[in-house]
């Protein structure tokens, strides 16, 4: 199974490409669409449109998992997180592709074993996880990583995947309980080293 996660934004869109199998993960690809904080914000979400469509066309994934939209402080970085995750779920709708969504503190105690961790503290269990020879160039692709990361689990773990609008889908049957080996072995390593 192939999965994009997709960490949205109108300037910066995170995208990693990982590969599921019985071995376990392997990120494939990862990156970022990076459009010019100066442009005008319909030409950045067409730019992020058309770079999500390359990706989708090349890597052809099975399914995509994004942020859900949340509120904090910042109201205004809350809607344009919401503007550039409309045009992720425009690109995976047009590309075929389910899309699963999970909520910035799950995806974190699901990759680090804490729902507050730290961008740092995700970039470096997502290059422990994968066993990436160097951590991910920018922390948009290190999120967009850990979101397929969680998806993965959720499969593997036969937990419900979160639809976009609050549906989500019946628990995978068949599925063995528990974290794959190699994100066991991760979280041991950081707990060893006091992460």
């Amino acid at each position: 199974m192939r999965i994009i996660g997709i960490d949205p934004g109108t300037i910066h869109v995170g995208f990693g490409i990982l590969e599921v199998d019985a071995d376990g993960l392997r990120r494939i690809d990862g990156g970022s669409i990076d459009c010019p904080a100066t442009a005008e914000l319909a030409k950045r979400l067409m730019g992020i449109h058309h770079g999500l469509q390359t990706v989708m066309r090349e890597w052809k994934p099975d399914a995509a998992a994004v942020e859900t939209v949340f509120f904090g402080k910042n109201s205004m970085a809350a809607i344009r997180i919401g503007e550039g995750r409309g045009v992720a779920l425009l690109s995976t709708a047009e590309a075929g592709v389910p899309v699963y969504a999970y909520e910035p503190a799950l995806v974190k105690r699901s990759v680090c074993g804490n729902g507050r961790a730290a961008k740092e503290q995700v970039r470096r269990m997502v290059t422990s996880v994968l066993h990436l020879p160097e951590a991910p160039r920018t922390d948009h692709e290190a999120d967009a990583l850990a979101m397929a990361i969680c998806h993965a689990l959720h499969i593997r773990r036969g937990l419900p995947a979160r639809r976009p609008g609050g549906g989500r889908t019946k628990a995978a049957r068949g599925n063995k309980p528990g974290l794959p080996p190699n994100i066991l072995a991760a979280l041991e390593r950081s707990t060893q080293r006091g992460l």
